[in-house]
């Protein structure tokens, strides 16, 4: 990277870094152009080349800078934990404020660490950002479960759920029913790595009445003209390749190879476009899971890994198209409200799912929390996608299966 210049107002370099940190995390990396940096910045588009090097290198900084203060919070929260003689019970507590705090005071920052951990498959030269952001959520829950006197080789799994339990708090419509049943899966969480029996507190009831509200949307059988069938197909290889910060109407058709006119007659907007690629993504994967459920008759904690291995990854060793239109769809719910019901419902019926196939798992005693488990290990097997991007296609098979493993044997009461 060059070396950055200055002037009379301050940094030129940290002025573009902060106007395309805001237009990232609001709109995507494909918000962030030359042009609106600069004039986002109040400068021109060419001192971008000049401070930074160009639009990759801003990119970069952008990304890096992110991690830089995501580092400095952390330190800070972990200073604040120091000295107060704490001890596991209280650590559900603890992790349902700092989450809490995460989803709305640090909603910038979560944003863009979810934008760089879509974006690294892509944009190769945010590859040794993104490692070493993930050693240091690592490294942080290494310290938090010590400092609550937990196994800290469960950092692994308190990352994931870093990850996932944050996108539980409604951040764009904010809701006191969702946020109260939010907080209590994140004790209930806590209390299974702490092995505690979990709190009492009737929060499935609330998870599984939104995925009630919505089934009946996802699984009837829409009559779909070719024409419509060709646009949706389109959008879930564009979600897939390009994100959801880059589909609009015109490059839909592109890719479907038909007429502007059709997307816009089928799809009023990119919302509409975005919902009905849910609605296929999703009710794919309930449909596969729903025909395999009832041929079983005993599974292992290492087949049902080896499973979930396969569904998170293509033959390659690449991140599996379904998987990563979930994480782009997920985000996107992150920062609209059109979406989020959406993003609710995929988070309750996952869970819904992953309760049929519990009762053939053998090794484990199944209590009256299982549903609650079960949610849990479907919120984490979403997050599982920043795990895995971070590293080589051929070490991510392996991972993948280590990934599940660890979360089954984590939050699954053994035998």
């Amino acid at each position: 990277m060059k070396r950055l210049r200055t002037d009379s107002k301050g940094s030129a370099a940290s002025r573009l870094i902060d106007a395309a940190a805001r237009l990232a995390a609001e709109g995507g990396v494909k918000a962030v152009t030359t042009r609106a940096a600069a004039q986002a910045a109040g400068t021109s588009a060419s001192a971008v080349t000049t401070a930074l090097g160009g639009r990759q290198e801003l990119l970069v900084a952008v990304f890096e800078h992110a991690r830089a203060q995501a580092l400095a919070r952390d330190q800070a929260a972990l200073a604040d934990l120091s000295g107060l003689g704490l001890t596991p019970c209280m650590m559900g507590d603890w992790l349902s404020a700092y989450l809490y705090a995460e989803a709305h005071e640090g909603r910038g920052g979560l944003l863009l660490r979810r934008e760089m951990y879509l974006q690294v498959g892509r944009i190769p030269e945010l590859l040794p950002t993104a490692r070493l952001w993930r050693d240091q959520d690592l490294a942080f829950a290494r310290a938090v479960l010590e400092l609550f006197g937990v196994d800290a080789e469960k950092a692994g799994v308190l990352v994931e759920g870093l990850h996932a339990l944050v996108g539980l708090f409604p951040v764009v419509t904010p809701s006191i029913s969702r946020t109260a049943w939010a907080q209590q899966a994140i004790r209930h969480f806590c209390a299974r790595l702490c092995e505690t029996s979990p709190p009492s507190a009737p929060w499935r009831p609330l998870i599984e009445a939104r995925a009630g509200e919505m089934a009946a949307s996802f699984y009837e059988d829409e009559a779909l003209s070719p024409q419509a069938e060709l646009i949706l197909e389109a959008a879930v290889r564009l979600l897939a390749h390009v994100g959801a910060a880059g589909l609009s109407h015109r490059q839909l058709a592109s890719e479907a190879g038909v007429p502007l006119s059709a997307t816009t007659y089928y799809f009023k907007n990119r919302e509409a476009i975005l919902e009905a690629t849910f609605k296929r993504v999703y009710s794919g994967l309930a449909s596969e899971a729903r025909e395999i459920t009832p041929q079983m008759s005993a599974i292992s904690i290492d087949q049902l890994s080896e499973a979930s291995s396969s569904i998170s990854l293509d033959a390659q060793g690449g991140l599996s198209a379904p998987m990563v239109v979930i994480d782009e769809l997920l985000a996107a719910a992150f920062r609209d409200p059109e979406l989020e019901p959406f993003a609710a419902h995929i988070l309750s019926s996952r869970g819904q799912t992953t309760a049929l196939i519990l009762p053939h798992l053998t090794g484990v005693t199944l209590d009256d929390w299982v549903r609650e488990d079960a949610f849990l290990l479907s919120l984490l097997g979403l997050s599982s996608m920043s795990a895995l991007q971070v590293l080589p296609a051929q070490a991510r098979s392996a991972a993948a299966r280590d990934f599940y493993r660890d979360r089954l044997l984590t939050l699954l009461p053994r035998a």
